[in-house]
């Protein structure tokens, strides 16, 4: 072979050797605007305690949300929620799958893991559910995605669509649906009940809000990069 061809050759391997990323370095997800607006105003620990003491008929409830499997680089983000009582016993556990789909909507896949309540408390670590992984340790819930939307600039609504999702019902129900309405500081839950002729079972009804839990530190909210970055360099000018 011509010596300058093969020095060609070799430069080349050399570079594309260097570049090619491996099987545990995959690129970066690469999330729309309002795909990172969604998982900041998300994450976090929120309470109803302002509102259960205005109001006693209402139960204390905490929501715990956190990212998870960051470091899994792909198209999708993972977040764990966990639901608990006013001591701290879980109510309900769940996995969501983001994924950015069109024209800025944004589906949420539900999972669930076997013995679920054996990693009650996971979210307090400092990265949750390490030495797991999603693919074989969750089980997909069908039928129960979420889909989630901007509205204006003040709120992302989501619920489910499928009237076929069957996790959690209760005796006599045929199947549950979900919905969310997530602000920068609050998130309001609910979940309803329907019988097989689509008659509401359980749940709040059409005019009720569902479980109201604003964040319990507004200012720990977290801040997107650029949010971050631009606060700090204002502080360090201070």
């Amino acid at each position: 072979m011509n010596p300058l061809r093969l020095l060609f050759a070799s430069i080349l391997t050399a570079t594309l050797l260097t570049a090619a990323p491996t099987t545990s370095e995959a690129a970066p997800p690469r999330f729309s605007k309002e795909m990172k607006q969604l998982l900041t105003w998300m994450t976090g620990d929120f309470d109803n305690r302002n509102i259960a003491k205005r109001d006693t008929t209402v139960a204390v409830r905490e929501a715990h949300i956190v990212r998870v499997w960051e470091n899994l680089y792909s198209d999708a983000a993972w977040l764990y929620e966990e639901i608990t009582d006013g001591n701290g016993n879980p109510i309900s556990q769940r996995f969501f799958r983001l994924t950015d789909g069109i024209n800025g909507t944004i589906e949420a896949v539900l999972f669930t893991m076997y013995d679920i309540s054996a990693v009650a408390g996971e979210y307090k670590k400092k990265v949750p559910f390490e030495g797991y992984e999603p693919r074989q340790d969750l089980d997909e819930l069908p039928d129960c995605n979420l889909f989630f939307q901007l509205k204006g600039e003040s709120r992302f609504q989501g619920g489910s669509v499928d009237k076929n999702c069957s996790y959690a019902v209760k005796e006599d129900d045929e199947y549950v649906m979900y919905s969310y309405t997530v602000y920068e500081n609050k998130v309001v839950i609910a979940e309803r009940g329907y019988s097989d002729r689509n008659e509401p079972r359980w749940g709040p009804t059409d005019t009720e809000k569902g479980l109201e839990l604003r964040r319990r530190d507004p200012e720990a909210a977290p801040k997107p990069a650029a949010a971050a970055a631009k606060s700090s360099s204002s502080a360090k000018k201070k």
